[in-house]
């Protein structure tokens, strides 16, 4: 008759075992929740000054050997921090610092002043530091201001498209396009960002066209928004030099930043901003775009968000592919996928 039980007594065991592991988690879980002001000052202490000074002062053999200092390994502290993100997530508790969801402002006011205390950082090929006239305002990232900046209501409404590039670029090179984002940023009527003067510019217009928009316009026809996932801006350097490593210290911005203004998908210019936002490693994507097929994945931390990879559409991003012609079809299947949202509007 035992025997004939037998299954419970071992179903018994596997439910004693999951009680026994789920109480230990609840236990790690919120030892580890009650750690996050540390690791907040370990952020602080890896994207401010005093951590570039002692990493130098370590690479000159000024520590004394006994000194135990894994947190100046670069690729080591960045792990552990993408891997807190990873686990605060999986909790449920991302930006807790501000409650379960942060408002843009917040994550805008966290960007600079991280950035502030951060300072200059980049590589032997790129230096970026941040930019006065963005530390000034009170967007995400200069780019914004020529779509997003104009949404009182993001925070209650989110956003259509959200568009991401690599890095602004120059400030120093860019003049007159600083001058017009103050002017915005002053309050001056009729102040508006763009006046078409380069072949990126001319070219993303009609880009949008393919997808109804017309971004020469406050009110494009959809909720634009356009940002850079890189929140520093170049010195001397116009492009190049860019890394991945560099683009990860405002990830958790760009994460904060979708969590908030909830985009119905995600338009990546080119293969590295593509995989950096979708955490993927692509192949053949010129050989894709030339024949006028979008890369296409679910954002990593929401699946209800597509995220479309497509090149840039400076000169040689579009040269690559093809030209406008295949740039033009790609941005069209893109629009094969609006009409869902743009009745919901």
């Amino acid at each position: 008759m035992a025997k004939k039980f037998e299954h419970i007594t071992e179903m018994e065991k596997i439910y004693d075992r999951v009680i026994q592991m789920q109480r230990a988690f609840d236990n790690v879980a919120e030892e580890y929740k009650q750690i996050q002001a540390d690791v907040k000052r370990l952020e602080a202490y890896y994207t401010g000054l005093q951590w570039k000074a002692d990493f130098e002062m370590d690479e000159r053999g000024e520590i004394p050997r006994d000194i135990k200092r894994g947190v100046l390994s670069e690729d080591g502290i960045n792990d552990v921090l993408e891997r807190n993100k990873e686990i605060m997530d999986m909790l449920g508790n991302a930006s807790e610092e501000y409650g379960e969801v942060p408002t843009y402002h917040d994550v805008v006011k966290r960007a600079q002043d991280t950035a502030r205390a951060r300072g200059e950082y980049g590589n032997k090929d790129v230096i970026l530091y941040p930019c006065d006239t963005w530390l000034k305002g009170n967007q995400i990232n200069l780019w914004t201001y020529w779509q997003g900046y104009q949404y009182k209501d993001i925070d209650e409404k989110g956003i259509d498209i959200l568009l991401v590039g690599q890095d602004w670029g120059n400030p120093e090179k860019n003049k007159n396009t600083i001058t017009k984002i103050e002017a915005i940023q002053s309050g001056k009527v009729g102040a508006f960002y763009n006046d078409n003067a380069s072949v990126t510019d001319q070219n993303l217009k009609k880009l949008f066209e393919c997808l109804g928009c017309n971004i020469e316009k406050v009110d494009p026809g959809l909720r634009l928004f356009f940002t850079n996932y890189s929140l520093g801006y170049r010195k001397d350097s116009e492009q190049g030099g860019m890394t991945k490593k560099l683009l990860r210290k405002d990830e958790s911005f760009f994460d904060d930043l979708v969590k908030v203004i909830r985009p119905k998908i995600i338009i990546c210019l080119g293969k590295v901003t593509y995989e950096i936002v979708t955490k993927q490693t692509i192949k053949g994507f010129t050989e894709q775009l030339k024949k006028g097929i979008p890369f296409v994945t679910t954002y990593p931390n929401c699946s209800k968000i597509k995220v479309y990879g497509v090149a840039h559409c400076g000169a040689l991003g579009t040269n690559n592919v093809g030209g406008m012609v295949s740039m033009i079809k790609t941005w069209k299947e893109i629009a094969k996928d609006l009409g869902e949202f743009r009745v919901i509007r």
